[in-house]
């Protein structure tokens, strides 16, 4: 009999396989060949039945009897040969094995009590509520990874500007922190001298010169003397 198709993409030889590999690819072919046509041959015998059934009890009566780390390292083997089992499956597989997993879910749940159906609900909610909490924080993830090219674009002007500050800062055409001191200093003994506006900034700009100063001092005399303003 020719192998089915699920079995022999299952079991398909990969690119590169040794000796070894191989031998075990053939043999678990072979298995499986052999399970799925005396599956077929005896799926409506009533022994065959009973006899799956017994295995069934005797295997969970099996797994009762395991602590918690080794049912965990079981179910985890279990979990990774159905995984692998599943990849090479067409999509019409898939929804085969869903729909008879909706089913056996159904049946057992029919034969729960009441606390125990209240129980597995706490756990389907609380498995949802952790598989949303996920999704969330990989959505959160994604939307950090592209907004941070975004901000590096905006970033790079002020970076450059901040870089040109020195440059700006060494301009001969804007004053100096001590410049604008001294500015600020000079505004200040102006606004304290009794001529008081522009009057005061001749007197700072004629101090050097001997005739300015002179003819500032006797018009300084007049203004005292007489108490007229001449431009005061």
């Amino acid at each position: 009999m020719d192998t089915p198709p699920s079995i022999r993409r299952q079991y398909a030889s990969p690119p590169r396989e040794s000796s070894d590999q191989r031998r075990r690819r053939l043999a678990n072919r072979r298995a499986a060949k052999y399970r799925h046509f005396r599956s077929l041959a005896s799926a409506s015998d009533p022994v065959v039945e009973l006899q799956r059934q017994q295995n069934t009890r005797r295997q969970r009566e099996r797994r009762s009897l395991l602590d918690n780390e080794a049912r965990d390292r079981l179910r985890a083997q279990n979990r990774r040969r159905q995984q692998l089992r599943r990849q090479n499956l067409s999509d019409r597989a898939k929804a085969e094995i869903r729909q008879k997993q909706r089913e056996r879910q159904r049946e057992r749940r029919q034969t729960l009590d009441n606390e125990a159906r209240e129980e597995l609900r706490a756990r389907e909610r609380l498995r949802v509520r952790r598989r949303r909490r996920q999704l969330k924080r990989q959505q959160e993830l994604d939307e950090e990874d592209t907004l941070l090219p975004v901000q590096l674009q905006l970033l790079q002007p002020l970076v450059t500007d901040r870089d040109r500050l020195p440059q700006l800062r060494l301009a001969p055409e804007l004053p100096t922190l001590r410049q604008h001191q001294e500015q600020q200093r000079q505004r200040e003994m102006q606004n304290r001298l009794p001529f008081g506006g522009d009057e005061g900034h001749d007197v700072l700009v004629a101090a050097c010169d001997p005739a300015t100063a002179a003819v500032l001092d006797t018009r300084a005399g007049k203004c005292h003397i007489s108490g007229v303003t001449y431009g005061c």
